[in-house]
This record gives structure tokens, C-alpha cells and sequence, in this order.
């Protein structure tokens, strides 16, 4: 799947490191174009070099998480890992 089309999404849940699938807050996503910002105070750019999208962190944490997309029914998923290492599975 292509990078994320722009839109707005509500996180249904995060696995990290292959635990649970949890939510503890709710997430709200915003891509426009190649820019993105989501309500935990993190925003910056989208790329999508054909195979894997990266989101690089340019306000908030700084760092960048690099994935695959998929739809899933109305949902979109992602799996990837962050610069640590540590993986998730955001839905």
C-alpha cells in the first residue's frame, strides 16, 4: 500500500515489541499531503520510497518510524520499527 492518503484516523490500538494490542488514550491522526500531525504533539513529513512509508519527527519526540501499510477492512495498519529497534503494531 501506498503512503497514507490524506484524511484523519482514530488509533484503535498499539502492540510493542509483539505485546498485547492496547489503547490507553485516544490517538488522532491528521496526513495532508506529505505532512502529518497527530494529537500526542508529534507532526513532521511522510515519504514513501515504493516499499516502506517513513514518518520523520520534526516536532515532538525527534526520530522517525518506518513501516508497511495495509488496509484492513476500514482501517488502516502498520508495522514497522523505530529507530531504538523496538517494534509495533499500530492499528
Amino acid at each position: 500500500m501506498d503512503a497514507p492518503t490524506p484524511g484523519a484516523w482514530l488509533r484503535a490500538g498499539i502492540s510493542r515489541d509483539g505485546g498485547p494490542l492496547r489503547e490507553d488514550e485516544h490517538v488522532v491522526w491528521l496526513q495532508s499531503g506529505p505532512c502529518y500531525a497527530d494529537s500526542r504533539g508529534f507532526a513532521g513529513t511522510t515519504s514513501y520510497d515504493g516499499r516502506r512509508v517513513t514518518f520523520h519527527h520534526e516536532v515532538g519526540s525527534p526520530g522517525e518510524d518506518v513501516g508497511a501499510l495495509r488496509a484492513e477492512g476500514d482501517g488502516l495498519v502498520e508495522t514497522g520499527t523505530n529507530t531504538d529497534g523496538s517494534t509495533f503494531l499500530e492499528v
